[in-house]
């Protein structure tokens, strides 16, 4: 039979051995980011008049609201990975990486993101709904967004569009996920650029 210290000596054990499993068998959790278009080919000389444009307010849907990576298993269901998360608030990546897009895109030097000083000098501000923004229960990477331009000094829209835009994940894994991703927002910033480009001639 064992004495009382025999039997704290196996407790102590036992909690160890919980606590060696609990933190040696967890996987490290990996973070991700959007990235902008590749600049090499895009970026054209800024023209004296280039538009300056401001960014946002860029609107999220709630269920997006989270740093889990969201992909759908099917249409009415989110698989959210706990180790495998945005590095930053999904939101505020979208936004910089689409006005850094932009920039290359129209191309102009002067993109600021809302909210912005009311010195500011803004030409058009672009603002969004996203609907959708995940990778879809068909390995697609799914972007559904309307948006408007607005005429910064008439305060009045110009431009109002809904776009919808799929294209394939290339490889497997969150990385691949996050690259597909990227495409998307940088198709949508190229429709964007193209209508500000042919409101700024």
């Amino acid at each position: 039979m064992l004495n009382a210290r025999q039997e704290k000596v196996i407790v102590l054990l036992l909690v160890l051995l919980l606590l060696a499993g609990c933190f040696g068998g967890s996987p490290a959790t990996r973070f991700y980011l959007l990235s902008t278009i590749p600049e090499e080919g895009r970026r054209q000389p800024v023209p004296a008049r280039a538009p300056a444009i401001g960014v946002g307010p860029v609107r999220f849907p709630d269920y997006l609201d989270r740093p889990e990576i969201a992909t759908g298993s099917n249409p009415n269901q989110l698989k959210l990975n706990e180790f495998h998360q945005w590095a930053e608030p999904l939101k505020n990546n979208f936004e910089r990486v689409l006005g850094e897009n932009l920039a290359l895109l129209i191309p102009t030097d002067s993109v600021v993101s809302f909210p912005w000083e009311r010195s500011t000098h803004i030409d058009y501000q672009v603002t969004l709904d996203v609907i959708r923004f995940i990778v879809d229960e068909h390995d697609n990477a799914a972007l559904i967004a309307r948006w408007r331009i607005v005429d910064w000094k008439d305060r009045k829209t110009v431009t109002r569009r809904k776009s919808d835009i799929q294209v394939p994940v290339n490889g497997s894994g969150y990385e691949a996920i996050a690259a597909a991703q990227s495409r998307t927002l940088a198709r949508l910033s190229e429709e964007i650029a193209g209508a500000i480009r042919l409101l700024a001639e």
